[in-house]
């Protein structure tokens, strides 16, 4: 029997883009094929999942999982910006919330550094050659949105953060981006799948 992914993201980019990326997780990283993705995330404000003074999970990710579990999904992955927060301390907190209750099914968090726009930064560097610079591994740019902007002419979530994740060069970014890795190993978890070696 096939198993559902519920995912919760703050930005009206992230509704589109995020269950997209996930099922190519599955597919093409994971070889995972017994598990979909709701196409319909739930969509909550970041200064509702994050707690701007203890750096830890916000008061509407309870919420959230609540919602989780009306949809009877089989697994949850909450992803967010980590802007200038803590995404350790973040995600630790989320788990100690979710395996408080047993009515939550496997859940993970995973904050993009900074934003989700930075994974499509450095999934686009062999692209552009003006992105290298800015898709350094070992640092991510702030407002990568305007980059993109920079780099494409013009930049719209609502519009182009779909159709770049579909182009993402998966093992690209996956090789640059720790938080990326975070992710691609949080779905892996989550689907009870062998991870392959991270490209280097």
């Amino acid at each position: 029997m096939r198993k559902q992914l519920t995912c919760v993201v703050e930005g009206h980019g992230e509704v589109a883009a995020v269950p997209v990326l996930c099922n190519r997780v599955f597919r093409e990283l994971l070889d995972v094929h017994d598990w979909y993705v709701d196409n319909d995330p739930i969509k909550l404000p970041r200064g509702e999942l994050v707690d701007a003074r203890s750096k830890g999970p916000g008061r509407s990710v309870r919420r959230g999982l609540e919602l989780v579990v009306g949809r009877r999904a089989s697994g949850a992955l909450i992803v967010c910006d980590v802007d200038d927060d803590c995404p350790v301390i973040w995600s630790r907190g989320v788990a100690e919330m979710s395996v408080a209750d047993n009515r939550y099914p496997p859940i993970a968090a995973v904050m993009c550094c900074r934003e989700f726009e930075s994974w499509i930064l450095h999934g686009v560097a062999r692209s552009f050659p003006a992105a290298k610079g800015l898709a350094d591994p070992d640092r991510s740019p702030r407002d990568a949105k305007g980059k993109l902007a920079e780099l494409l002419g013009r930049y719209r979530p609502t519009l182009d953060q779909l159709n770049l994740t579909r182009r993402l060069d998966l093992a690209e970014v996956w090789r640059r981006s720790k938080s990326f890795d975070k992710f691609v190993r949080s779905l892996a978890a989550i689907a009870n799948a062998d991870l392959p070696s991270r490209p280097t």
